[in-house]
This record gives C-alpha cells, sequence and structure tokens, in this order.
C-alpha cells in the first residue's frame, strides 16, 4: 500500500509550477531511508532469509520502535513486504541490496 505524496512544486522564473509525480515517492527519501542506522542490516538479514519481527529483533540486535519505524518506511518503497506474520525482501529490495553491495566493492578498490 502506497502513501499519497503531496504535490511539490518548483519556482522558477514564470513562477510557480507542479512537479510531475511518475514515481510516487522521491528517490532522495529513499535514500535517506537506505542510509539510516540499522536499515542495511535489516535488508542484509531479510536476504538471507525471511524473518518474523521477534526474530528481526535478535538478529539485528534493534530497538523494536525503530525496526518497526525501519520496516514500515521499507514496505512503504515496496523493497519489504509481510507475508504469513514473516517480513520478506522483495525483487526490488533485492536490486537494491545488489546495488548497496556493487558501492561497498567499488569503495574497496
Amino acid at each position: 500500500m502506497m502513501e499519497k505524496v503531496k504535490d511539490r512544486y518548483v519556482y522558477n522564473l514564470h513562477g510557480r509550477e507542479k512537479v510531475k509525480n511518475d514515481v510516487n515517492i522521491d528517490n532522495g527519501e529513499l535514500l535517506k531511508v537506505i542510509s539510516r542506522s540499522g536499515v542495511t542490516t535489516i535488508l542484509y538479514t531479510l536476504r538471507k532469509s525471511p524473518q518474523r519481527f521477534s526474530q528481526l529483533i535478535f538478529s539485528t540486535k534493534l530497538n523494536p520502535g525503530i525496526l518497526n519505524r525501519h520496516l514500515k518506511a521499507l514496505m512503504k518503497f515496496n523493497l519489504v513486504t509481510k507475508s504469513d506474520n514473516s517480513y520478506v525482501l522483495t525483487s526490488k529490495g533485492e536490486k537494491v541490496v545488489s546495488i548497496i553491495d556493487q558501492i561497498i566493492k567499488l569503495s574497496k578498490s
């Protein structure tokens, strides 16, 4: 379930212009979520296997409130979904983790 993003405007020489929002969520917001402490740990943990909330608390060592906030954000971006009381990495989530792997590999070379 995606949340509706409010209309956004840019200002230029011609005044205020509404920005088309083909993608419902700003890419900058996605990067902000991924950069939060603990989010990549959640992604890598779910890459191994689906996990229940309590298992994720144990695996990631995150505070339940923080974990819940991160999972909600990851579900908002369709990187994680909830199925049968377990959180599962989506195909989009797999791609993001793969890109993170590439960035890490690039930074080491």
